[in-house]
């Protein structure tokens, strides 16, 4: 029964997450793939180029998919595509000024949330809630490793 309770919880507070992210994103107006593809475009820029099949890989899309939705990011203006300087059958992804801008809004805004959340707590209550949230993690890659 405890563990039905726990999985419960969890379940909720990810649907919680899940509906603040949402907000938001609606604010910026994105999609939640479009930020997720924005950000994995950014951290792939910062140690190597992005391509079209890193994307389809890290969300486990398929090619039909992930061109759609890089086609119409394209178009929005976030994203741009540019061939491969070392090999010209070799699409990389950029993000552009626009998508970059609709980051660093995303950034600001989860930092506001952040303050909200650090202010709500003092440092004894927020230690043992990250104590737990650690717990919890521990918990889920051990049932995780079980499969």
């Amino acid at each position: 029964m405890e563990n039905v309770e726990l999985i419960s919880l969890v379940t909720e507070l990810k649907k919680k997450v899940d509906k603040i992210m949402d907000r938001v994103l609606k604010e910026v107006g994105l999609s939640k793939i479009q930020a997720l593809v924005l950000i994995s475009i950014k951290n792939k820029e910062e140690n190597t180029n992005c391509s079209v099949n890193d994307i389809v890989n890290e969300f486990e899309l398929n090619q039909g998919n992930t061109s759609s939705l890089l086609k119409r990011m394209e178009a929005s203006g976030l994203i741009e595509k540019v061939r491969a300087k070392d090999d010209e059958r070799r699409v990389e992804l950029a993000i552009t000024r626009k998508g970059q801008n609709m980051l660093d809004e995303i950034y600001l805004k989860m930092e506001i949330l952040k303050k909200k959340i650090n202010d709500s707590y003092d440092l004894k209550r927020k230690n043992i809630l990250i104590q737990g949230m650690k717990e919890m993690d521990n918990l889920l890659e051990f049932m995780l490793e079980e499969e």
